[in-house]
């Protein structure tokens, strides 16, 4: 029985310290959690900045050209030469095209000879024309002049038939008398009739007969050589109309004198463009050939297709949250393989593109400062375009800064204790972040990891930050 108190008391001492024990353990945890919650924690920490800040976008396009052109053929000829081929790069002014003139030597002599007997033909028919017209204009004019002699003539004429006439019937008249003063057989009576016999004889010779007969004679002779005369100069006068030409016909041999010319100097435009060929038109890349050397071409067919090497630029997609930040005139960095350029935004395309992304993106030409000897079109590159510069400005880690729905924030330790601080952000290069507002130049953020019931704690710097 002993034994079996002595087992009792030990149990009910060993019970007595377990609880005192414990209660001694719960006294010393709570005086440590009221410890603990006095006690700031450490975090690690910086401070605002003052310096530049640059901010970029980086996207990636394909190489091309600004200029394009199709060389066409400035001539229907042969080729001789057409040796530059996709890829080449052609200085401006080399020779692209050189044509073969042989059969346009040819024609451009065949037109000269042409030309030369068209304008021959009427020159001589102009002449023969001239010539034919004088004829008939003085024709004209004589058998005129002849006409109005032969008129003159006719009255000279009548009026010496008339006074013959008047002779005539004098004469007739005399004779009259006569026939009746010896009919009468009076003598008192004949010696009347001789009075008036013999006056009237002395009027009828006193009108000249004879030589009115004979200046009759001679009028007539030189009527009838005028009215020969005439003739004459009238059928010159019909001759020389006959060979006149037509104003039409002079008008056509006209038409085809000038036709000829217009064919020669076509001909010899030809053959000058042939000598002269076809040169490059800027310093260029052949982009396409669509001839060879041997061929025979006409006016307007196309040879070849070129970019012009000095307008070269990158097509960058860029997507609709960056597109806004994109401004022409931006200066930018391009990067092909190890080699990079200087460059600038001279286009913002406004019709998007999916070529290159499921998602619509809008092109943005880049351009190349300088002459680049050394890019190849199609090829891709990527591109840096700088968005804005700042200098002199208060940045922090862009890795402190937070975002929700109300805006962007940071954890900052504000009268000792963990706080939440919204702030305006401005300029970001990835890696610092420009604060336009929210934050004092020596205040004190946190880089540690936050939970929200972090937040009003007991907070301080980590002296090792």
């Amino acid at each position: 029985m002993k034994k079996t108190d002595s087992n009792g008391k030990n149990k009910t001492r060993k019970r007595a310290i377990c609880v005192g024990l414990l209660t001694a353990v719960v006294l010393v945890g709570a005086a440590g959690c009221a410890y603990m919650s006095t006690r700031a924690t450490a975090y690690q920490t910086v401070r605002p900045e003052t310096g530049d800040i640059t901010e970029t976008l980086t996207a990636s396009g394909n190489v091309k050209s600004e200029e394009t052109k199709t060389i066409y053929a400035s001539v229907s000829a042969p080729i001789a030469m057409l040796e530059a081929k996709a890829g080449d790069l052609v200085p401006a002014g080399e020779p692209l095209v050189v044509y073969d003139a042989t059969d346009l030597t040819l024609e451009e002599k065949e037109a000269a000879a042409r030309m030369k007997q068209a304008g021959s033909a009427y020159a001589s028919t102009v002449s023969q024309n001239e010539k034919n017209t004088l004829i008939y204009q003085g024709a004209e004019m004589t058998e005129k002049m002849f006409q109005e002699l032969i008129a003159e003539k006719y009255i000279q004429i009548y009026q010496l038939q008339q006074k013959l006439g008047k002779a005539e019937v004098k004469k007739t008249d005399i004779n009259a008398l006569i026939a009746r003063a010896g009919l009468d057989g009076d003598d008192d009576d004949v010696d009347d009739f001789a009075a008036t016999i013999d006056a009237w004889r002395a009027e009828y010779d006193s009108m000249g007969v004879p030589e009115l007969e004979a200046e009759l004679a001679r009028q007539k002779a030189a009527y009838s050589d005028m009215q020969a005369f005439r003739s004459e100069y009238a059928e010159q006068k019909h001759s020389a109309d006959v060979r006149l030409i037509d104003p039409n016909a002079q008008r056509e041999l006209l038409y085809k004198k000038e036709e000829a010319g217009y064919v020669k100097e076509g001909i010899a435009n030809d053959l000058d463009k042939a000598l002269t060929g076809c040169e490059s038109p800027f310093r260029g890349i052949v982009t396409e050939r669509f001839q060879e050397s041997g061929a025979y071409v006409t006016e307007g067919q196309p040879l070849l297709s070129m970019a012009n090497a000095d307008k070269i630029y990158v097509s960058a997609d860029i997507s609709k949250y960056d597109i806004d930040k994109v401004r022409i005139g931006q200066r930018s960095v391009i990067t092909i393989g190890n080699r990079t350029y200087r460059g600038t935004v001279t286009k913002i395309d406004r019709l998007a593109s999916t070529e290159n992304s499921d998602k619509a993106k809008i092109p943005v030409h880049v351009e190349f400062i300088g002459r680049v000897d050394d890019a190849c079109l199609g090829i891709e590159a990527d591109v840096e375009i700088t968005l804005s510069h700042e200098k002199d400005v208060s940045t922090i880690p862009s890795s402190v800064i937070y975002e929700d729905e109300n805006g962007s924030y940071v954890y900052a330790i504000r009268d000792g204790k963990v706080a939440r601080v919204d702030i305006t952000c401005g300029t970001s290069d990835g890696e610092k972040t420009e604060i336009l507002a929210g934050l004092d130049a020596n205040e004190t953020v946190i880089t540690d990891a936050i939970t929200e019931t972090q937040l009003g704690k007991a907070a301080k710097a980590d002296d090792a930050s």
